[in-house]
């Protein structure tokens, strides 16, 4: 089986993940994670090096108030950082948007207003969305940070290992898609 948290092999009879040191509560299969494992393994699996090309700085100031650390991800829609709230001490995830996402006017104008009512929203399976705005002609959205690995990334390591999710796992799955989705709607 995989540890649902890091996606680290753990046999069946294991309380605890030795990777993440995440507990397996088997019965409840809820999981408390360790971030120093979680962080390490997360580590291992971006594909984003320090090269890669950044929109900011590592330590530039967005909104005043996000100071941007390491890139944690990117894709056809923008950049997502790493950052601290400044005002508040909490780590959060900022994303930021690449021009061609907004390039009409209209799209410009159904932004603020979508994300308006994204704010509004609060939900267990939901990333909170904290604010949003403009810097240097870039729009930009801070959210809700969470660690671990994404249901993607936990769908390829169970296919790699040539391991199946069970009937339990994937009713706990699809019920917290269905609880998110209920949300939105």
């Amino acid at each position: 089986m995989l540890c649902p948290q890091c996606g680290s092999s753990v046999s069946q009879e294991a309380s605890q993940c030795p990777n993440c040191h995440a507990v397996l509560n088997k019965t409840r299969r809820k999981v408390e994670l360790s971030s120093a494992g979680l962080q390490r393994y997360t580590q291992k699996l971006k594909a984003i090096s320090p090269a890669d090309f950044r929109l900011f700085e590592q330590g530039e100031l967005i909104g005043g108030r996000y100071k941007l650390g390491e890139m944690l991800g990117r894709g056809p829609f923008g950049q997502v950082y790493m950052a601290v709230d400044t005002e508040i001490d909490v780590p959060v995830a900022v994303k930021v948007f690449v021009q061609d996402f907004y390039k009409a006017d209209s799209d410009l104008s159904t932004f603020e207003p979508a994300l308006k009512r994204a704010r509004k929203l609060n939900h267990t399976n939901l990333v909170r969305v904290n604010e949003h705005g403009q810097h240097k002609d870039y729009l930009w959205v801070a959210m809700q940070h969470l660690e671990g690995l994404s249901l993607h990334k936990l769908i390829k390591l169970r296919e790699s290992k040539g391991e199946h999710f069970e009937d339990s796992e994937i009713e706990r799955i699809v019920s917290q898609l269905i609880g998110a989705l209920g949300a939105l709607r």
